[in-house]
């Protein structure tokens, strides 16, 4: 009897070793073990660019990075632009959408994976970037680069920077048309807006508008573009075929922030330092409704792409007002990062994207609930947003 318990005993010994053994290999295996290889690679690259580019006067770009880009006129009124940048890039196709996030302090522009909301590549663009626009058809971005007096225009399945537009004073608010033809750019002084053909990137037009014209939209039938004059207290109407202003519109103190609904019946202009926004009729170019008490200094407004409601963003509230389209109810007020400013529409789902200029993060709305759901830690200073679809090139 003795003999069997210790037989027992030891069985139940050379079970515990086997097992333990069993165990231990697994978490070797696990340890040091070939792990799934990840859907994105990266590598860090880096580019010099030289390249040659006419310029409307005489023209001289600094970088807190120099030597980024440096322009040298010649009596010719050609510029040598020689741009040395370090990209960390994504090596694997996407599928998903993508944001293309500018930051004014960083100098740099980071790509965000909607899918997972992270920071998948960045790379360095010049001094103070703000605004963004993606070209409808080819894999063109185009950045006004503030700092740096100028228009970059980048090709994203490479990095390369295909063209450089110098603007001579400081390029703001960006406009494509719908089909890309052309690029609107507002240029603050001598308070001009420029037409560069993207074909070419030429520039083929200057359009007079108002003191400090900064944001600019073109509506979807690529028949007007509207300018807002923050000091003017105007909104100018340019005629897209004859690329002059064909009517000017008096709205409230501060006018910045500006979108066309997407019908193109309908213009909404947020002024800032009157704290209102003017709804106008594009028909009639009348003021037909204005909506009073948006207080904390209304930066930028825009429309949901099926004309339900109205977002506001409050550049000293840190907040953002969404509003009935029709009633001009106010439904929702919600609490963002500081100094919020753009605003981008998810390209398939209920989801606001808004920029927080006083942080290093973007604000996630979801736009069917009314609520913030979160934030995406990006550069520090983000402001204009461009959404990519990857399957419509």
């Amino acid at each position: 009897m003795e003999n069997i318990t210790v037989s027992n005993k030891l069985d139940k010994v050379r079970i515990g070793l086997v097992v333990s053994v069993i165990f231990l290999l697994f978490v070797l295996v696990w340890i040091w073990g070939p792990t799934p290889e990840s859907s994105i690679e990266t590598e860090t690259i880096t580019k010099t660019e030289i390249m040659i580019q006419t310029v409307f006067g005489t023209t001289t770009i600094t970088s807190t990075n120099s030597p980024i880009m440096t322009i040298t006129p010649t009596s010719t009124t050609t510029a040598t632009i020689t741009r040395t940048i370090t990209v960390n890039t994504v090596v694997d196709k996407r599928v998903e959408p993508i944001a293309f996030v500018v930051h004014q302090r960083s100098n740099d522009i980071y790509i965000v994976d909607l899918e997972t909301d992270e920071v998948v590549s960045t790379f360095n663009i010049g001094d103070n970037p703000h605004e963004v626009v993606l070209h409808p058809t080819r894999p063109l971005l185009y950045v006004s680069v503030a700092g740096s007096r100028m228009v970059s225009v980048v090709d994203i399945d490479s990095f390369d920077t295909v063209a450089m537009m110098p603007t001579d004073y400081y390029p703001h608010g960006l406009a494509l048309t719908q089909d890309g033809n052309y690029l609107y750019v507002t240029v603050d002084h001598p308070q001009q807006v420029w037409v560069f053909n993207t074909e070419d990137n030429t520039r083929i037009a200057v359009i007079p508008v108002g003191i400090a014209p900064h944001m600019i939209v073109v509506d979807s039938t690529d028949t007007f573009a509207y300018v807002t004059n923050t000091i003017s207290d105007t909104v100018s109407v340019i005629d897209i075929s004859s690329n002059t202003v064909v009517d000017t519109i008096d709205v409230d103190e501060g006018p910045e922030g500006v979108a066309v609904s997407p019908d193109g019946k309908i213009l909404y202009v947020a002024n800032q330092d009157s704290g209102t926004i003017s709804i106008i009729d594009t028909d009639t170019r009348q003021i037909i409704d204005t909506i009073d008490g948006v207080d904390g200094k209304p930066i930028r407004v825009a429309v949901t792409p099926d004309q339900r409601l109205i977002l506001v963003t409050h550049f000293n509230d840190d907040k953002v007002t969404v509003l009935n389209a029709t009633t001009t109810e106010v439904l929702a007020s919600l609490q963002v990062g500081p100094r919020p400013i753009m605003i981008a529409f998810h390209p398939s789902e209920n989801i606001v994207y808004v920029s927080n200029l006083g942080s290093n993060y973007i604000s996630i709305i979801d736009i069917e609930n009314l609520k913030v759901t979160g934030t995406i830690e990006v550069g520090d200073g983000p402001d204009g947003i461009a959404i990519f679809l990857p399957e419509r090139n």
